[in-house]
């Protein structure tokens, strides 16, 4: 048996707008804007199961739920910009709006949707894994947050 990992990913996409309240006026992202965004979700583990999975790619489909449900086409507002918080609950008419408690810049969306991945397929696997995900905001621009459970 190899000790080396054997990894699955699979890959989902949404859109959403947001803006980075916490860079300068003149960054272009300091105002409303919008990505479609792209979310790879890695899975490793040394141990595969009795299928010889590191488990069933439908197994995954929890999170297409919740990021359709939760993220997609929505205005995703950091809690703590009263601005944007401010606007967005005043038209909601015109915006979907999500709350989130981080900034939503790749690298803190790498981390709350790997911390989530993490937390859901704990019930469902029985050995060491890793979990990475990776956040593309263009073809160029990602950011990757790794959790481990062991």
């Amino acid at each position: 048996m190899s000790t080396a990992p054997h990894t699955v990913k699979r890959r989902f996409m949404f859109s959403a707008a947001h803006r980075l309240p916490q860079v300068d006026e003149d960054h272009k992202c300091h105002y409303v804007h919008g990505h479609n965004y792209t979310v790879d979700v890695e899975i490793s583990t040394v141990s595969l199961d009795e299928r010889n999975f590191v488990l069933d790619f439908k197994d995954l489909e929890f999170f297409e739920e919740f990021l359709r449900n939760e993220f997609d086409h929505k205005l995703l507002v950091w809690e703590k910009d009263e601005k944007l918080v401010q606007v967005a609950f005043q038209n909601t008419d015109i915006f979907k709006v999500k709350v989130i408690p981080v900034t939503p810049t790749c690298e803190e969306l790498a981390e709350l949707f790997a911390l989530y991945v993490t937390s859901v397929i704990s019930t469902m696997l029985s050995k060491d894994f890793k979990v990475r995900v990776t956040v593309w905001e263009s073809d160029k621009s990602c950011a990757s947050y790794e959790t481990k459970l062991t």
